[in-house]
């Protein structure tokens, strides 16, 4: 493991899970694992039915210790149920059937968030777990919950062989972030004719200067113009010098212009030059000036635009094969509270360094987040890897309602088939009586 060092001198088993991640990983693929520091391949370009243990072993050989699992047999469980599609027994290998011992894995944002998640959910998740893993806790609830419904497999619990037993918490994270933005200062002037201005004062970094923002929390605020403290400064107009006033430009002074015009006659057309005052000056030859407004100075300042907008970031953890609506409906909320989105320890979960790092890429110098709140919902899950009629399958119990799910195995498909064939016999009647009525 990277951490470990000839010093050491008290082991600790997340020493042994790397060493046993980096066997496997030299096991599957062939290869030695790289080094510290260097992302390993993954397993998918060696063989493809290996891609579902990538996570699996990425963790045992996580860079932090906190982030593997906390013993060998729940990484065991973990790849045993990512690998179950090609190691699943055949009907000649005998179960052990009532004796098939139930695996708790733990979620790594427990492993590194447990004091700041609600520890009453944890608590009544084990205790699920533990119901269901204790003799014949799975084989009861799947008999219960078939003979609670006609069309369901009668004694299901009794009729599946079960070869595995895992359960675990799965997290939904709903992330919301406000977003300011503050332009870099630019110089704004306008005309002024007052005593000199010159503040002693420093004017301060855009951001140490407090804007008024909207009472609610993570609203939209539209742009506006801010002037940064201690920025003014009075000056003479560089256009007039002071002089409030300016060379007209059309007559360059003269106050008139020449004008050829031409003259017709009852035996000649001839032109001739005529002189006129300047219709812009009105033969003032100076005019008004247009930088300072005939003030004869300015009063410089800076500012910058400052906006807000709030946006809602989410992500889960891994939830393939899992019925993510039924997940979602069932998920309780176990952490919520304002983070600080640098923080280290909410990185420390991948699925939360995901969701943290895609929220802060476009922010900079200009755009920063001034206020993070995250809200963490969690489900129980137990999965079941079982056999019916030497195929290998798995179902789901999700939330503490035991919600089941899985596929037509779980249901008795000759009263579907009963109840399929009596539908398009009835409708085949509707049929024949509606084109009979239309005849007569």
């Amino acid at each position: 493991a990277p951490e470990q060092t000839f010093e050491d001198r008290e082991p600790a088993p997340s020493l042994d899970i790397y060493a046993l991640g980096a066997v496997l990983y030299h096991m599957l693929t062939g290869d030695v694992p790289p080094g510290s520091g260097i992302e390993p391949a993954t397993l998918a370009g060696r063989d493809p039915q290996l891609a579902p243990a990538d996570k699996v072993l990425r963790r045992m050989m996580a860079p932090d210790p906190q982030l593997r699992y906390p013993s060998a047999p729940q990484a065991a469980a973990a790849l045993r149920s990512a690998l179950r599609e090609i190691t699943a027994h055949d009907s000649s290998v005998s179960a052990a059937d009532g004796g098939v011992e139930g695996q708790w894995l733990e979620n790594p944002l427990e492993i590194v968030l447990r004091d700041r998640i609600d520890q009453s959910f944890w608590t009544r998740s084990r205790a699920r777990a533990e119901k269901l893993h204790a003799g014949e806790g799975v084989r009861r609830l799947l008999d219960a919950w078939s003979d609670d419904h006609p069309m369901r497999r009668r004694q299901l619990g009794q009729a599946i062989r079960i070869d595995q037993i895992v359960s675990y918490n799965l997290y939904f994270y709903d992330l919301k972030i406000l977003y300011e933005t503050r332009t870099y200062p630019e110089t704004r002037e306008r005309p002024y004719s007052g005593s000199r201005i010159a503040s002693r004062k420093q004017p301060p970094d855009r951001w140490q200067v407090e804007v008024a923002t909207p009472d609610e929390p993570f609203a939209d605020m539209p742009e506006t113009e801010v002037a940064l403290p201690h920025s003014e400064k009075s000056i003479v107009c560089p256009r007039c010098k002071g002089e409030t006033r300016i060379t007209c430009g059309r007559c360059q002074g003269r106050g008139t212009l020449d004008i050829k015009r031409t003259v017709k006659t009852a035996t000649s057309t001839h032109s001739e030059i005529q002189t006129v005052d300047c219709p812009d000056c009105q033969g003032q030859a100076q005019l008004p000036c247009d930088s300072c407004d005939g003030q004869g100075g300015l009063l410089e300042s800076s500012v910058f635009r400052v906006s807000r907008r709030g946006r809602l970031w989410q992500n889960t953890d891994d939830m393939e094969g899992l019925p993510q609506r039924a997940l979602d409906e069932r998920a309780e909320p176990v952490f919520s509270a304002a983070i600080d989105v640098h923080d280290p320890v909410w990185h420390a979960a991948e699925p939360l360094h995901e969701l943290l790092a895609e929220a802060t890429k476009g922010t900079g110098d200009e755009t920063r987040v001034v206020a993070a709140e995250l809200t963490i919902r969690g489900a129980p899950v137990t999965e079941v890897d079982y056999t019916f009629r030497n195929k290998p399958r798995t179902l789901a119990i999700i939330g503490f309602d035991d919600n089941i799910r899985g596929d037509l195995s779980l249901f008795d498909s000759e009263r579907l088939l009963i109840i399929a064939l009596a539908i398009v016999a009835v409708l085949a009647l509707a049929a024949a009586i509606y084109f009979g009525v239309l005849r007569t």
